[in-house]
């Protein structure tokens, strides 16, 4: 279509026109012509060029980090037997970076390609689907232009990932924890005795002259090893996140379960991520890097929806039952969730706690009775035999750790 000047030029082609049928001079009628001509070649030109050109766009890294800087890549292919005109492209990226990012791509000769590559602002954790963007064709006299529409693009923020060269705090978890409740039995361990069989266990084990004594499938069961599952419970109570987005108390608790998951995972223990609020049953990922990339991909779409608290999912300690050990992260230290982790201590289910401090990311930073009462709600764990640690906003995951639970309070 034209554009404003190549309307401009029309009206005139127009006016030229009208002047020479007035006053019959020849020479008025070529310029009309030849102005027509200047608007109606290059538009004739790019009827075709619409579906003679190529366009792909991507990111890279495909599958950036929370709050990094990636790049936006552009690729146009000409295939036409014809030079390409300029290309200006307009990507609504509102969701993603809060920011429209427009891209000018130069001509390009028949049968030639050419990439572009833009910084984008930091992103923001989560699955996002684009929308259409609007790709502008115009000749280089900016007389017409065409529009092209390049179709949706999905592309998966992870959080940010902390690799953790050390961790004393689950390392301490894990030892605390390790021996406390029965598993199934494997290869190398000793039988400790049978019980019955839960829901969602593995068949594998099943004492079937037990069963057949008994009526009910009934499992052989050792002593807790060192390999033992983990259960990463994050706690999505809405009413707790607290501070402007991306900065916020949540996305702080993702993080902490990204690099706490993965470094149990690089540690050859299997790991369980429970999203309060999201699922009422974990979901399961094996040592290896095939169940980082699992976890990863799932931490990336969490969202904080729960409307009740975390103390009512902790309460159903079931579920729990064949954990070797439960780290929950949590920006809660209330007397109800003190009630549902002591109850979970009391029947033999190992459990650490690290607290998200969701004060630090107010504006003033500091709430002195809020503070206080979390030293005493970790204390209270500590009495328990639960290790507990606290997370400020800015502090190093790996620092924080690194420390025992006794060095949080």
């Amino acid at each position: 279509m034209p554009t404003p000047r190549g309307l401009g030029l029309l009206l005139i082609a127009f006016g030229s026109y009208v002047a020479a049928r007035l006053v019959g001079t020849w020479e008025l009628y070529l310029i009309s012509l030849a102005l027509l001509a200047l608007v109606a070649i290059p538009a004739l030109a790019l009827l075709p060029m619409g579906r003679r050109l190529e366009l792909s766009w991507s990111f890279f890294p495909n599958r950036p980090e929370a709050r990094s800087t990636p790049e936006l890549e552009l690729t146009l292919h000409n295939h036409s037997w014809l030079p390409s005109p300029g290309l200006r492209l307009a990507a609504p990226l509102q969701s993603l970076s809060g920011q429209t990012l427009d891209l000018d791509v130069a001509p390009l000769l028949p049968g030639h390609s050419r990439t572009r590559r833009q910084e984008l602002q930091p992103v923001r954790r989560g699955r996002h689907e684009l929308p259409p963007t609007q790709g502008l064709l115009r000749d280089p006299l900016g007389l017409v232009n065409r529009r092209l529409t390049l179709p949706r693009l999905e592309v998966t923020v992870r959080p940010r990932l902390v690799p953790l060269s050390g961790a004393s705090f689950l390392s301490a978890s894990q030892t605390a924890l390790s021996g406390r409740r029965l598993r199934p039995l494997s290869s190398g361990s000793d039988l400790r005795g049978v019980r019955p069989h839960l829901p969602g266990e593995p068949l594998s084990h099943i004492d079937w002259k037990s069963t057949a004594r008994t009526g009910q499938l009934m499992l052989r069961e050792t002593e807790d090893e060192a390999g033992g599952e983990v259960v990463l419970v994050l706690d999505g109570t809405r009413a707790s996140v607290m501070g402007a987005p991306p900065e916020t108390s949540f996305e702080a608790a993702v993080d902490v379960a990204a690099g706490a998951g993965t470094y149990l995972l690089r540690s050859r223990r299997p790991v369980a991520l429970l999203v309060h609020g999201e699922a009422e049953h974990e979901q399961r990922f094996s040592a290896g890097s095939e169940g980082e990339e699992r976890l990863l991909d799932r931490l990336a779409e969490v969202e904080a929806r729960a409307e009740m608290d975390l103390a009512q999912t902790l309460a159903k300690a079931d579920r729990f039952a064949q954990s070797a050990a439960l780290v929950v992260i949590t920006p809660g230290f209330g007397d109800r969730l003190l009630r549902s982790l002591l109850g979970l201590a009391g029947r033999r289910i190992g459990v650490s706690v690290i607290l998200i401090d969701s004060w630090s990311y107010l504006e003033n930073g500091f709430v002195g009775g809020a503070d206080l009462e979390r030293k005493r709600f970790l204390l209270r764990l500590q009495s328990a035999g639960i290790l507990g640690l606290v997370l400020h906003k800015g502090d190093s995951l790996e620092k924080v750790l690194a420390r025992t639970g006794q060095a949080a309070v």
